[in-house]
């Protein structure tokens, strides 16, 4: 295949304006000096705020050139922080799991304050209830659920990603929703949407930035 020139026209033809910097905006400033009105020459303050102007300029370049090795330095330490956490057991926040069928899965939460009545409810990918377990009373601290995989009628629940909840009534009977965790062997990583995601061996996907505890 034979490739032509490569031009700096944009996909409608038109040339792509370059960019402004130092060494142009010095020549439009010489121009700008030698066709002055010699009766009306620009006045000094006038190259100051042009000059204050560029400085400016120059300075958002070189802020935003550092924020993006920053930012690529940071991708660099969360790729290697991926690297390092496979094959280990870890602990994130969050209540979405991939259940992978023909088994049980453990759901994790954590009581703040000891509850008279504890429920958990798990929900498929699209949102719709799939089942609630009511546990009874339970003390604050944290808990272990296992699903068996079926639903409310004793269906067995197809290979999916499903999500749970909990909802717990305290001492004075306030209803309120309990933190849910998921806990799994790092078995892969993934990066979407720019960002790595940890595959844990249940098929949970977690973030960095959710992970709670590590475990050897």
């Amino acid at each position: 295949m034979v490739v032509g020139p490569v031009t700096n026209k944009g996909l409608l033809g038109h040339k792509e304006p370059s960019s402004f910097g130092e060494n142009e905006f010095y020549q439009i400033l010489i121009t700008q000096l030698t066709h002055q009105d010699p009766l009306n020459p620009v006045k000094t303050n006038e190259f100051v705020t042009q000059l204050a102007l560029l400085s400016q300029v120059e300075s958002m370049r070189n802020v935003e050139k550092d924020i993006g090795d920053l930012l690529s330095y940071q991708a660099s330490l969360n790729n290697l922080l991926g690297i390092s956490l496979l094959g280990r057991k870890i602990r994130a926040e969050g209540g979405i799991f991939h259940y992978v069928g023909g088994g049980a899965v453990n759901l994790s939460y954590s009581l703040k304050s000891d509850a008279s009545d504890v429920k958990v409810a798990v929900y498929g990918s699209d949102g719709s209830l799939v089942r609630v377990m009511d546990l009874g009373s339970q003390k604050s601290g944290d808990h272990v659920v296992e699903w068996d995989g079926r639903d409310d009628r004793g269906i067995k629940a197809p290979e999916g990603d499903y999500s749970f909840s909990v909802e717990a009534i305290d001492s004075s009977g306030t209803v309120y929703q309990v933190g849910t965790f998921v806990e799994g062997q790092v078995s892969g990583a993934i990066v979407e949407d720019g960002k790595i995601r940890l595959i844990l061996d249940n098929g949970a996907k977690i973030s960095l930035g959710d992970i709670e505890e590590i475990y050897q």
